[in-house]
């Protein structure tokens, strides 16, 4: 006999015992509901997953007091809401991109006259084979330099 729970079955108090595997696979299915918020947050690679699964913990005794369930609820819903990691750094490192891509591009001018042709073509190679000029930014500035 395992330490199953004992249900009286009739009045004669005839009892029979729940069995301890159906009783574990209801306690796991219970922990992983109440943590649900939590799981939601790690499968989205949430950046606030520690912070719902503190405020996970924080609703489970604020449960006596009937206000637990609100605080599970946003659990769930800032998880849902939170922002993706990988979102969020692909995102930022776009703008980084676009910001460059955008950047002007200036002639160099020695001592305010302006340098020969051959020496403006000669940095212009030299900037896009750094990898500071992309194809199109390279034909344009030397359109502008042959079209003087």
């Amino acid at each position: 006999m395992g330490v199953g729970m004992y249900f009286a079955k009739s009045p004669d108090y005839v009892a029979y015992q729940i069995p301890d595997s159906i009783l574990a696979i209801g306690f796991f299915f219970a922990i992983n509901l109440f943590l649900l918020p939590y799981w939601i947050a790690v499968f989205r690679n949430a950046s606030s997953r520690i912070g719902i699964l503190i405020l996970t913990f924080v609703s489970l005794p604020l449960d006596l007091l009937f206000i637990g369930w609100v605080l599970w609820i946003a659990c769930v819903v800032w998880a849902i809401c939170a922002k993706n990691q990988t979102k969020a750094l692909e995102e930022s490192m776009a703008l980084a991109r676009l910001a460059e891509s955008q950047r002007p591009v200036n002639v160099v001018v020695q001592n305010d006259r302006p340098i020969d042709t051959v020496s403006q073509l000669t940095a212009l190679a030299a900037l896009k084979a750094s990898g500071a000029l992309t194809e199109e930014e390279f034909a344009a500035q030397k359109a502008v330099i042959l079209g003087k």
